[in-house]
């Protein structure tokens, strides 16, 4: 007796056909990592600490879990409010520029979650800025700034270090400080020691300039004496100049009450006529 093959109906081809294309979709065992990233696979609950780079990549389908960390540099603000050297409190903004390290991205991902400088590194740059702050006055915060900011960042850098291998959580970058401030009335007593410098250096400017005003008449009136003295040694020598002096003044009128000798054609004197005069003769 010979068995018929059974015949399968097209909508149960169709079926298999969408379900088949369903499990392929779910199962893709493709996966890409982009720029700017790394990755690690997570298989049967465990971290692997093979680091992959970016690019087209096979995974085990419904086995394997693709976990992503971003690599790029994060800029994070950040606060701390803390004591200055001399017992003024003072807050400090400032921002965290840092980086995942690139050959530790699975312990990154087992310990912090993907998330470092929220789990471990934000606490322990808060407490290396305080223990900056402890070593400069309120002042100096302001004259230092720089200094402070370098000195903040090498002790951050050394702060983030895990205690269990010896390495960095994150690699900071830089530490920029973006704010500082003061205690309302320690602002207040900056403001008033401002103003009481300005003055003063106001005052100085002002004695110093009548010091200068002072010399430059000394020097004017020496100049005025010495002229006056050479012009008196000249009329001792010469009493002629004095004549010479009258001549070159003269705006060619004869005063009313005066009259010219003439002897020739040349006027050799002038007789004061008037009556005063004429009786004292």
């Amino acid at each position: 007796m010979i068995k018929r093959r059974a015949e399968v109906s097209p909508a149960v081809f169709a079926a298999s056909i969408v379900i088949g294309a369903v499990i392929i979709l779910c199962a893709n065992p493709v996966y890409f990592v982009q720029s700017g990233q790394k990755a690690v696979i997570k298989r049967f609950g465990v971290v692997e600490q093979k680091v992959i780079d970016e690019g087209m990549h096979v995974k085990t389908p419904f086995v394997d879990q693709v976990l992503t960390v971003s690599i790029t540099p994060q800029n994070v603000a950040s606060e701390v409010n803390t004591y200055t050297k001399d017992n003024q409190p003072i807050d400090v903004c400032y921002n965290v520029l840092y980086v995942k390290p690139k050959d530790d991205i699975a312990n990154t991902v087992i310990r912090y979650q993907s998330k470092p400088y929220e789990s471990f590194a934000s606490t322990k740059i808060n407490d290396a800025f305080k223990a900056v702050a402890g070593e400069y006055t309120a002042t100096e915060f302001v004259t230092k700034r720089e200094t402070i900011r370098r000195e903040a960042l090498a002790k951050a850098k050394l702060a983030v270090v895990n205690d269990t291998d010896g390495k960095a959580v994150i690699d900071i970058l830089d530490i920029p400080i973006t704010n500082i401030t003061f205690d309302a009335e320690y602002e207040k007593a900056i403001k008033a020691k401002q103003v009481a410098q300005q003055d003063a250096q106001k005052a100085e400017y002002k004695l110093q300039q009548a010091k200068v005003d002072a010399q430059s008449a000394i020097a004017k009136a020496e100049g005025e004496a010495k002229a006056l003295t050479v012009k008196a040694v000249a009329i001792s020598k010469s009493p002629q100049i004095v004549r010479l002096k009258e001549i070159e003044k003269w705006d060619g009128h004869f005063p009313l009450n005066a009259k010219t000798i003439m002897d020739g054609a040349n006027a050799s004197a002038l007789v004061d006529t008037s009556s005063s005069n004429l009786l004292k003769k």
